[in-house]
């Protein structure tokens, strides 16, 4: 599994800069937040599934953050392409609920005009139960 953790400020926008040319994924994230836990499991699946993207996640204090920020905004996903930030979507819980697969997630970045360059990658045709990293 590839998904990197990003422990310092510059690390972060190296790893934007030194991945310009794939779909950099980062979660900000805070291991006691139950929706960030959702967000890593659904991490876990999309590298195994897309190996193509880059995956990182990093704490909301490495990147100055605020705690504000922390208690009302996580879980945060962002999407990079060529070093740009195409999407910020903070508390993405509020748009896909607490539970969410990592089919809801393409779905819902393909809404917002994001495809992750998987059109050229099969996208798995089984249902979202099997997906979606929860012990049931």
């Amino acid at each position: 599994l590839q998904i990197d953790e990003l422990t310092e400020k510059e690390q972060f926008l190296c790893y934007i800069e030194s991945n310009r040319d794939k779909w950099v994924l980062i979660h900000i994230y805070d291991d006691d937040n139950e929706a960030c836990i959702t967000l890593n499991k659904v991490f876990n699946t999309l590298a195994i599934r897309y190996p193509h993207l880059r995956l990182a996640k990093v704490l909301p204090l490495t990147i100055g953050m605020s705690q504000q920020f922390k208690m009302n905004a996580l879980p945060t996903l962002q999407v990079y392409r060529n070093e740009s930030l195409l999407g910020n979507f903070v508390r993405i819980t509020d748009q896909l609920g607490e539970k969410f697969t990592v089919d809801q997630l393409i779905r819902f970045l393909s809404e917002n005009e994001i495809e992750l360059g998987i059109s050229e990658y099969r996208i798995s045709n089984h249902g979202d139960d099997d997906i979606t990293g929860f012990d049931d």
